[in-house]
């Protein structure tokens, strides 16, 4: 959609250009970008728009999929932050089934990275700039490399929900992943594949519903009941945004190309504005 100068909102396409083979001239919306006969991508669950920097203007969305990135009107249909499920046969052979999971969370990190968060797994891309490369998956390799994808061992098993709905970076590396049922927690990479996680027992909900963290290193938390946080710099003081009405946190929207930077805050009793 696109909003005009005098406030009206108009369709602006429904978008169907995709960067691959995906539908040639036909108009069928977002397909898999490698193969149009792959219908996956359904639920738009997420959106994040790059605020800055190379890819400036750039639009990510959160499926019941994937990932999808969108430039203009031509998009890239996906990525996924996934793993198999690996059942035996009686012949003794194994069969996969992919598991990718709702992307509830979805956020840009200080540098650009994506950041996923589904229902299994946190995931961490490094886009290259090119349009036509976001969907080439080839893992830790390639031009649009995962540097960080795995789960929660600390909380549940790879097959069991988290049930993860937000998750934020801070310039200083810091990541904060939400849960739906599971509350906040912080993660410290170890490697590729693996990090520490560390509740943050002392925020007065489970349900995390948004994200944001800002260019001075606050963190920002929504919740579905108990209304916005602040984590503080140093990563441990918490506290409740008091000048913000609502129990229920719809959505944050962190806006830094303006002075003072903006957060829009999206709650049942209407919309916030915050600035730093």
């Amino acid at each position: 959609m696109r909003v005009e100068s005098d406030g009206t909102v108009v369709l602006e396409e429904h978008l169907w250009r995709s960067a691959g083979v995906s539908g040639g001239q036909q108009q069928l919306g977002i397909r898999n970008t490698n193969d149009f006969h792959y219908d996956e991508d359904r639920s738009v669950l997420a959106c994040q728009r790059v605020m800055r920097g190379r890819d400036r203007g750039d639009v990510y969305i959160g499926t019941n999929h994937g990932v999808t990135l969108i430039r203009d009107l031509t998009y890239n249909s996906h990525r996924h932050a996934a793993w198999y499920l690996e059942t035996p046969r009686a012949d003794g052979s194994v069969s996969q089934s992919l598991q990718a999971g709702f992307n509830w969370g979805l956020g840009i990190g200080p540098e650009g990275e994506v950041l996923v968060a589904n229902d299994w797994l946190v995931g961490i891309l490094q886009p290259n700039g090119v349009l036509a490369d976001f969907d080439r998956e080839l893992t830790w390799e390639g031009p649009v490399p995962w540097s960080y994808k795995g789960h929660n061992a600390q909380l549940n098993s790879l097959e069991s929900f988290d049930h993860w709905r937000a998750i934020a970076r801070t310039k200083a590396g810091a990541t904060w992943v939400g849960s739906r049922d599971f509350g906040l927690w912080r993660m410290e990479q170890t490697d590729r594949s693996s990090a520490n996680y560390t509740r943050v027992t002392a925020l007065p909900s489970s349900n995390v519903t948004a994200l944001a963290a800002t260019d001075g290193g606050i963190v920002y938390v929504g919740t579905q009941d108990q209304g916005l946080w602040r984590i503080e710099e140093d990563g441990a003081t918490l506290t409740r945004v008091e000048t913000v009405n609502g129990r229920q946190v719809l959505q944050l929207v962190y806006d830094p190309t303006v002075a003072p930077a903006m957060l829009y805050v999206l709650t049942d009793l209407g919309l916030t504005v915050l600035r730093e």
